[in-house]
């Protein structure tokens, strides 16, 4: 009853002031005087119009409010279009509020503890791992020896790649724009594939236009430039060259470009989708999961920066990373 008192207040003082200034008028201001025996009358009649009219109105608000209250009640959400009252509609949005913020702090624990699950289990397989190459050292068949280690490296390499991964998906990241040494983390991309740039005889051109600073995240870049090497490793032709170099204008646009077997024309708008692998031949050796250049544009947009690629079929792939910052930061020399 308080409740309904206090939604129907301004209605209720309205009637107060009606019939005061009833009584008023036919008491004292009318030229018609009425026997105080019919003003009685018809104040009996009026009220019990009023009383009919405020029990229905006080069943019908206590049941629309005992409706949305069960409902906040049982369900996550309350969507009604007869919440036309201004209280009433307060109510409901400051629960669904509260039942957002429950939904993304529980969704966020959620990807805290699969984070911290595979972190766990990451560190846990390293020491198999660590150990198998030690097996593999005292192992007398240099052929078996040889792809055990390719083996192993696979293994380190995707394990790495999965931590990243991990990682670029919680919500806030461990993110940190500030200037870096591109020829650096383009060195540090480059060691972490020596086993398999080496196996393949790839060459590696650094040019010295990548002797620049650059706003980034090194250990994000870093990742990003991992995927990139190998894609260039999974398609590679004979005598396979890699090349980094930059151009600096009003941004600094870094290419990764190789000679391998190229993307198709028609495919190149599509090559950044999840799970999206194309239909060029492939090399063998390699499985493609078509999940590489997906988190490389990810990871792009965490950062700020622009992916972009441009392709011919056996003949190149040339990939740009544009920094989208003023290029007054780009040159070492600014330090």
């Amino acid at each position: 009853m308080k409740g309904w008192l206090k939604d129907r207040r301004l209605c209720i003082c309205i009637l107060l002031a009606v019939l005061i200034i009833y009584h008023l008028y036919f008491l004292w201001l009318s030229s018609v005087k009425m026997e105080l025996s019919e003003l009685l009358y018809a104040d009996f009649m009026l009220f019990v119009v009023i009383g009919v009219c405020t029990v229905s109105d006080w069943y019908r608000w206590l049941k629309k409010t005992e409706g949305w209250q069960n409902a906040m009640q049982t369900a996550s959400y309350v969507l009604s279009e007869e919440l036309d009252d201004t209280g009433e509609l307060q109510t409901v949005l400051a629960h669904n509020e509260q039942e957002y913020l429950r939904e993304q702090k529980e969704h966020y624990m959620q990807q805290q503890e699969l984070q911290d699950y595979i972190s766990r289990w990451s560190h846990e397989i390293k020491l198999p791992l660590a150990a198998l190459r030690m097996m593999n050292e005292r192992n007398t068949d240099a052929a078996l020896q040889k792809d055990m280690q390719k083996q192993l490296e696979k293994m380190e390499r995707q394990l790495h790649m999965m931590l990243c991964t991990a990682k670029a998906w919680m919500p806030a990241g461990d993110r940190s724009i500030m200037k870096i040494e591109l020829k650096k983390a383009i060195q540090s991309a480059v060691k972490n594939a020596s086993y398999f740039l080496i196996h393949e005889g790839f060459e590696i051109q650094i040019e010295d236009s990548v002797d620049i600073l650059v706003l980034s995240d090194e250990q994000w870049l870093v990742y990003m430039l991992d995927q990139l090497i190998s894609n260039a490793v999974k398609y590679h032709k004979e005598h396979p060259v890699l090349t980094f170099s930059c151009e600096v204008r009003e941004y600094a646009v870094l290419h990764v470009l190789d000679n391998g077997i190229g993307i198709r024309q028609e495919e190149l708008s599509a090559v950044f989708e999840r799970g999206y692998t194309g239909r060029n031949q492939r090399n063998g050796a390699y499985r493609s999961t078509g999940m590489g250049l997906y988190f490389v544009r990810k990871i792009a947009d965490l950062l700020g920066h622009t992916v972009t690629i441009t392709s011919r079929e056996q003949d190149y792939t040339d990939i740009q990373i544009t920094f989208s910052h003023d290029g007054d930061f780009f040159h070492l020399t600014d330090l």
